[in-house]
């Protein structure tokens, strides 16, 4: 969790794995995963301090983040000490 667009609120970043066994697909899983799922990493913008209520927008796509890759771990900190969260 970090403040991606800067509004003061928590926003979400999520990894997602996936199978590395070459020609393996999700469905291949023990536990395969439900219908409608979306591959890849995702990112859910917090619009409360906009709305007023507690709901996400998914920004994966807007954000270029929509690659299928295999993550343990995300990292996020002022690297170049300008105020803003940057990712590493």
């Amino acid at each position: 969790m970090f403040d991606y667009d800067g509004d003061g609120d928590l926003d979400v970043f999520f990894l997602q794995g996936m199978i590395l066994e070459p020609g393996k697909q999700m469905g291949d899983a023990l536990f395969p995963p439900p219908a409608g799922y979306r591959p890849g990493n995702r990112l859910f913008r917090n619009e409360l301090t906009e709305s007023g209520k507690l709901r996400f927008m998914d920004l994966t796509e807007k954000a270029g983040l929509q690659k299928e890759m295999y993550g343990m771990g995300a990292a996020v900190g002022d690297y170049d000490n300008d105020g803003y969260a940057d990712s590493m």
